[in-house]
């Protein structure tokens, strides 16, 4: 049950609401996320960024800020590169209502 506030700063619920929980494990270090919803997705990349934040052992703080910097970027061209096909496949369905045929 989600509990929230209302304007008079009085307490009810809201109702149920569905959430996803993750828990991955790196290095003998767990990570844990619980997002709203039923996105895994985001449950997992938190919850696998949570574990990294906490290793110091194998890398400074620095190395592991690059480290993630570097796997964002990569990631970020990839969904640029899903996006820019996306738009080429989706071109393609255009209809050009000007140039079709009157009857």
């Amino acid at each position: 049950m989600m509990a929230v506030k209302d304007s008079f700063e009085t307490d009810f619920y809201l109702g149920e609401i569905l959430v996803t929980e993750i828990e991955v494990e790196y290095k003998d270090i767990i990570g844990y996320a619980m997002v709203i919803g039923g996105d895994d997705k985001r449950a997992f990349l938190i919850a696998s960024v949570d574990a990294l934040l906490q290793v110091d052992k194998d890398y400074s703080i620095e190395d592991l800020k690059k480290k993630v910097m570097n796997f964002i970027s990569m990631q970020e061209k990839k969904i640029m590169e899903a996006c820019e096909i996306e738009k080429k496949l989706v071109a393609k369905t255009k209809v050009n209502f000007e140039i079709m045929a009157k009857r």
